[in-house]
């Protein structure tokens, strides 16, 4: 089996990727103050059938920070990272924060995708959110980090509540997360200024491009109640999708029950 592994030089910043495998592509996308190695249980079991590509999104893991006086957007560098491997189509699997981002790319360029498994999370805005505009402007000077956040601290706290969110297998799981947690860069609650996403014109941008979209939504039955209800949003906008519940599982589904994970999303991607 193929493996390899790289730095794409992509929007101005350096993302590090890996894959396995060959076949269909699939492109894994992970969650917010997590990794690549979030998916190591499924790679095996991906890459026997598909071309399998994982990344760290900018600001995480081995990619580059992102510069404070600039706003981007995760979509973006995903669309150059499929331009720069010449992929034609791809099946996108995202948890959480990537499966925001695996639906922002839905929306925006459903001509390269062929399904989108969104685990986790969903629908991230309502039609009356507020949200800055999306501007690619430079500000000037190099902006501080904000100076009332404990990192330690919020690590800690931030562990913990994830942990509250995931079900019965959570004490399996529980060194992996902290490992990663651990060595987060933190960037993002020192310096985001706001969520790099599509944002409130999401929902109309995927009514009108995205409905013919194979689009399977995965919902941990032990989850949050706000990651349950943005998951039941997406599955409501979109009629075409398939929502499935995993027993025993919250909101790191793929680490807790990665055999009832994989298992569901390996017959949704062969039967597109």
């Amino acid at each position: 089996m193929k493996h390899n592994a790289g730095v794409l030089a992509i929007n101005g910043t350096q993302l590090y990727y890996e894959e396995s495998g060959s076949g269909e592509t699939v492109i894994l996308l992970h969650a917010h103050s997590f990794d690549l190695r979030m998916w190591d249980s499924q790679i095996e079991a991906l890459a026997q059938h598909y071309r399998v590509i994982r990344y760290d999104l900018r600001g995480y893991g081995k990619s580059a920070m992102p510069d404070p006086r600039r706003f981007f957007r995760h979509v973006d560098d995903l669309a150059q990272l499929i331009q720069r491997l010449e992929l034609s189509k791809v099946h996108l699997i995202g948890l959480s924060l990537g499966s925001m981002v695996a639906v922002d790319y839905m929306a925006l360029y459903p001509e390269k995708v062929l399904s989108v498994s969104a685990a986790s999370s969903g629908l991230y805005v309502s039609e009356d959110a507020q949200w800055i505009p999306f501007t690619e402007e430079v500000q000037s000077g190099n902006p501080a980090p904000k100076n009332d956040v404990n990192i330690t601290l919020f690590k800690q706290e931030w562990f913990q509540g994830l942990l509250g969110s995931c079900g019965p297998n959570r004490d399996a799981i529980k060194t992996e997360l902290w490992t990663m947690i651990k060595e987060w860069s933190a960037w993002q609650p020192l310096y985001e200024r706001r969520w790099p996403l599509v944002g409130p014109s999401l929902i109309a941008l995927l009514s009108r491009n995205s409905t013919g979209i194979p689009l399977l939504v995965l919902i941990g039955e032990e989850d949050s109640d706000g990651s349950r209800k943005s998951s039941a949003r997406l599955a409501e906008l979109m009629p075409q999708a398939i929502t499935v519940y995993l027993p025993q599982s919250g909101h790191m589904q793929n680490m807790e029950t990665p055999e009832a994970f994989n298992k569901v999303v390996l017959s949704f991607i062969h039967s597109e």
